[in-house]
């Protein structure tokens, strides 16, 4: 074997090792940023489920223990949120501007409810590329 026979076949493969090691770190990199985005979905899924039944126990409770004290209206308007809320594990992820209109259009209903029913609330608003 001549040498540049000799410096061919090492050239080759260093080459082929070169190609699978990037691959190898393409494929590894793409692994990670799935499992980050998966991450970050999850907790922010768990932080707005967490917000959802936050305001379906207050108005749960309070239907269940000021019922009689309560507008028929408002009554009425306070079953539906809740009923709202209940189907939340039933919404589209994927469809993010619908579930964004569907949680501000919860914040807007509660929001008019306990002010009807005189109870303080702060609610923070949430801009449209940060925590809905």
């Amino acid at each position: 074997m001549s040498s540049d026979d000799l410096f061919d076949a090492v050239d080759a493969l260093e080459q082929q090792q070169y190609h699978a090691g990037e691959e190898e770190g393409i494929e590894e990199g793409r692994k990670k940023h799935i499992a980050t985005g998966a991450l970050l979905g999850w907790q922010q899924a768990c932080h707005i489920q967490q917000e959802l039944c936050r305001i379906e126990g207050l108005f749960e409770s309070l239907l269940l223990n000021c019922q009689s004290d309560i507008n028929p209206k408002l009554q009425n308007q306070m079953e539906k949120l809740v009923a709202t809320i209940r189907e939340s594990p039933n919404w589209d992820p994927a469809e993010e501007d619908t579930l964004e209109a569907k949680l501000s259009a919860i914040h807007t209903k509660s929001r008019y409810i306990l002010q009807r029913l005189k109870i303080p609330a702060k609610v923070i608003d949430r801009s449209v590329d940060g925590d809905f």
